[in-house]
């Protein structure tokens, strides 16, 4: 994780795993569980590499996979397919999502509460159509 000389956060793919727990110390305590979206694809050791680091930091919260193969890149598909499946799971969790063509580069991270669920991603436009139907909503 680095800070640009514009002063913008870049994260990488395993950025955004700290940068979740860098908000709360006490996660094992508090969040009832961690859903992975990403567009990693079901072969290759991305997925295990992130469930490493959420294991090791949070070993008494499940990780669940919601999804693993994504349409690569495809930011709005990922939109609604996320939006779509969030009502399925109890507030208090926290969507870790990786959909980002630009992985690594100066984009900024985004941190949304909506409706009572937390989601951690790109700054890339992963969390409009949930922020849209949601009833209450903090970026």
């Amino acid at each position: 994780m680095v800070f640009t000389p514009s002063g913008q956060l870049k994260l990488s793919k395993f950025d955004l795993v700290e940068f979740v727990f860098a908000f709360n110390i006490k996660i094992t305590e508090y969040w009832l569980m961690i859903v992975l979206v990403t567009d990693f694809g079901m072969e290759g050791p991305y997925i295990g590499q992130m469930k490493s680091v959420l294991c090791q930091q949070a070993p008494d919260v499940p990780v669940i996979d919601l999804f693993s193969d994504l349409p690569s890149f495809d930011i709005q598909a990922a939109a609604y397919l996320l939006a779509a499946y969030v009502n399925e799971f109890p507030e208090d969790t926290i969507f870790l999502c990786v959909i980002d063509p630009g992985v690594g580069s100066d984009r900024r991270a985004a941190l949304v509460q909506a409706d009572g669920r937390w989601y951690v991603g790109p700054d890339n436009g992963l969390f409009n159509v949930i922020a849209q139907r949601a009833k209450q909503v903090k970026w």
